[in-house]
């Protein structure tokens, strides 16, 4: 047996719903992440922070593979997902259908929203539910609905993404997300495109979402935000976890020089 296949020893479905190990990944001779590890129990929120290349977006990307690690492994509730063998590179996916089911549990909400411009708000979020998880038309709409107006924008249903502001086409984009009913919630800068008093109206469905107890990995550079629902801060830095703690222990008593002269640049 692959020593690969068994989940780490700290590591259970009880306490960490994922858990990533030892992730390389290099973009030609750019080495962007050296060896991660991280695990998320489940209904805690993880806030990954540090300066633009440290390397967050690239580590959520490899957690669902829209990045292919170079090295390392990536387990969902202590499954690992089915990447080739490191020494025999190009590494690659070897079960295709393994890891759609395995993004079934993940939803990840980008930075530029990535709505599908020809379809409506609703279409935009009933496309998952009916062609991947095999709901009903009739159901989906339903659900849709329901999740717009939870995010405050369910009278903009029809309405074509370029017809929203900014803040409005990341609400859809998250209620697209919590449609696909995930385990884990992957937020990759979700506040970063837009103007600043579009932010608000953002974080506040985050800090719902928080509240709620779901799980999420959040890539944010909204300090209060990170502060106020993380259970878990990582510092990262030239691609390495640098230092990792509760929000209090990194805010409050940064251990290292990158972390302090991190979080002076960025508090005011």
């Amino acid at each position: 047996m692959d020593s690969r296949d068994a989940p780490p020893s700290s590591a259970s479905p009880e306490q960490a719903y994922l858990s990533v190990r030892r992730i390389k990944k290099k973009f030609g001779d750019l080495a962007v992440l050296n060896g991660v590890s991280l695990e998320a129990p489940e209904h805690e929120v993880v806030s990954l922070i540090g300066a633009s290349g440290s390397g967050k977006s690239t580590l959520l990307r490899c957690i669902n593979l829209l990045t292919i690690p170079d090295e390392g492994d990536v387990w969902i509730d202590g499954v690992r997902l089915p990447l080739s063998d490191p020494s025999r590179p190009p590494r690659r996916i070897t079960d295709k259908k393994a890891v759609r089911l395995a993004r079934a549990r993940l939803a990840m909400v980008f930075q530029s929203f990535n709505l599908w411009a020809h379809r409506t708000i609703l279409e935009n979020v009933t496309e998952g539910p009916i062609h991947v998880l095999g709901v009903s038309a009739a159901e989906a709409r339903e659900k849709a609905t329901a999740l717009l107006d939870r995010v405050g924008i369910a009278d903009k249903r029809d309405f074509y993404p370029a017809q929203l502001s900014g803040g409005q086409q990341q609400r859809a984009a998250i209620a697209r997300a919590l449609a696909m009913e995930p385990k884990i919630l992957l937020f990759d800068e979700p506040t970063s495109a837009l103007d600043p008093e579009l932010v608000g109206e953002v974080l506040k469905v985050m800090r719902d979402l928080a509240d709620e107890g779901r799980t999420m990995i959040v890539v944010s550079h909204e300090m209060s935000f990170v502060r106020d629902v993380s259970n878990k801060v990582v510092f990262l830095h030239q691609g390495c976890i640098v230092e990792e703690g509760g929000p209090a222990e990194i805010f409050q008593s940064p251990k290292t020089e990158a972390c302090r002269k991190f979080l002076s640049s960025v508090i005011q």
